[in-house]
């Protein structure tokens, strides 16, 4: 007779949370090594615009880092990660909403706007926070 053991069932993966996983994991590099040395190179060209792109460097830079950690965390559905993600999609609302306060909002960041607040929305349904806690 063989010993019997109890092993915690397998959890789950919901299919958005493969697909955070996946877009963070291959954004986060292009922003990193191609988005980012781009922007270096216009402050080359255009030094007036150096002190403007910096700071978005900074963010695109903070983003594209915790993005691949978020990347990791979510695939072994840590619950940090899913928090990591929630705060990543507001401090990217916040971000939008202050560089855009004086201007039009374009197509681009109402997109932008609404796939954060979709991230936000989907983090904190019931069964997606239960894929994180089981």
């Amino acid at each position: 007779m063989q010993p019997t053991t109890k092993s915690s069932p397998k959890r789950q993966r919901p299919f958005g949370v493969i697909l955070l996983v996946l877009i963070n994991a291959v954004v986060s590099p292009i922003t990193l090594f191609v988005v980012l040395p781009a922007m270096f190179s216009v402050t080359q060209t255009r030094p007036e615009a150096a002190g403007q792109v910096a700071n978005y460097t900074f963010y695109l830079e903070c983003q594209a880092i915790t993005g691949l950690i978020a990347a990791a965390g979510l695939w072994f559905l840590a619950e940090w990660a899913r928090w990591l993600t929630i705060v990543r999609a507001a401090v990217a609302i916040l971000v939008l909403l202050l560089m855009n306060a004086s201007q039009t909002v374009t197509g681009s960041t109402l997109l932008q706007l609404l796939i954060s607040g979709a991230v936000i929305l989907y983090m904190v349904q019931p069964g997606v926070r239960r894929a994180f806690t089981a």
